[in-house]
């Protein structure tokens, strides 16, 4: 892989892979923090 122009701003294949791997993960915990505190709901009714 060659750069034509250093300066010019270029998404790659891995720049979006990273980007949805983070929002995923990000999406991930979310979920789990939805868990964890339904389970700690119910642990306190």
């Amino acid at each position: 892989m060659k750069c034509t122009n250093i300066g010019e701003p270029r998404i790659t294949f891995a720049d979006v892979f990273i980007f949805l791997r983070l929002r995923w993960t990000a999406r991930m915990n979310e979920g789990v923090g939805g868990l964890i505190k339904n389970v700690e709901q119910l642990r306190f009714l």
